[in-house]
């Protein structure tokens, strides 16, 4: 298992590495492909603060330190959220789960009803927890009964996540 994950480390650090060149070279078609495959790889369980701590140094280095930082930002704001509806919805309709997990776990109920009294702090804390993995979440939010606009507003607790992110990438 340490081998497969040292491989994928160092297939993604080379990856990146191939990327943030193209980046420098092609700024906009690279921040389109930068948002592309941030939104994939949230369904494929690709942790976001991998693509975050690894695309801040060019953008600093492209736009100047806080310009850099605040474009960034934004792109990731963006992305993220677009992302994570992507998950919700493909949890939601496409894997339809949720009927299975209520069946099979005796305490699904209460944690349903739960979020759908209060989702939106109960996803805000979530999502202010670092160790949580983070696609998880949202594969797991998708099957309770969670209304999507608390779910948009609980989800701006990812804004810590970019900032220890943006942190480890400077």
């Amino acid at each position: 298992m340490y081998y497969l994950g040292s491989w994928v480390y160092t297939q993604f650090n080379y990856f990146m590495s191939i990327y943030t060149k193209y980046l420098e070279l092609h700024p906009v078609k690279g921040i389109f492909l930068y948002m592309l495959f941030f939104i994939c790889g949230m369904q494929v369980f690709v942790p976001p603060g991998a693509f975050i701590s690894f695309t801040t140094p060019t953008f600093m280095a492209m736009f100047g330190s806080y310009q850099g930082i605040l474009l960034h930002f934004v792109i990731v704001f963006v992305t993220e959220h677009t992302g994570i509806f992507v998950t919700y919805f493909i949890g939601r309709y496409i894997c339809r789960i949720g009927d299975f997990l209520a069946r099979r776990l005796e305490y699904f109920d209460v944690f349903n009803s739960l979020v759908v009294t209060k989702g939106a702090r109960i996803t805000f804390l979530i999502r202010l927890c670092l160790i949580v993995p983070y696609d998880v979440v949202n594969y797991v939010m998708s099957t309770t009964d969670i209304s999507l606009k608390d779910y948009f507003i609980g989800n701006n607790g990812f804004i810590m996540d970019f900032i220890v992110s943006t942190y480890i990438g400077i």
